[in-house]
């Protein structure tokens, strides 16, 4: 009798490890599942620490990444399309100018800083990309 308690112990013990480990397999694919958006520029961090701030654009499109499921980034700079690819983890990106037209206003920036960006941080629905220890480019949810 004494054996089969410790059995059963063990049991409900192991089972619990396996429901906590399922959570947090789940709270990862909702982090996931937010990621995979369209995503607008609202501020850019230099690496000085200075901000340049994003309001409105007479371009919806403009200056935007969507994560689809693939781990595939498509966007669109000021006028290039924007193509890439991302590991789920946040640990990895690759991001490029897919075409090179002349680009306007701050496209030079953007299109010349995605190659740069490292790694990602999606928290509070923003997602911030970084490209050095003090520079990055905050998104927020945009067009779909």
């Amino acid at each position: 009798m004494k054996n089969f308690k410790l059995l059963i112990a063990a049991y409900c013990l192991l089972l619990s490890f396996i429901m906590i480990g399922l959570g947090g397999c789940n709270d990862d694919n909702e982090k996931i599942s937010s990621l995979l958006q369209t995503w607008k520029l609202t501020e850019f961090r230099e690496e000085t620490g200075n901000i340049v701030a994003f309001d409105d654009y007479a371009c919806s499109e403009c200056y935007t990444l969507t994560f689809h499921k693939d781990h595939s980034i498509t966007g669109k700079s000021s006028i290039n399309i924007i193509a890439g690819t991302f590991d789920p983890s946040g640990k990895k990106t690759e991001i490029h100018s897919a075409t090179e037209a002349l680009e306007e206003g701050f496209g030079n920036v953007f299109t010349e800083t995605l190659p740069l960006v490292h790694y990602y941080i999606l928290e509070n629905n923003e997602l911030k990309l970084f490209y050095s220890n003090n520079g990055s480019l905050l998104f927020k949810p945009g067009t779909d």
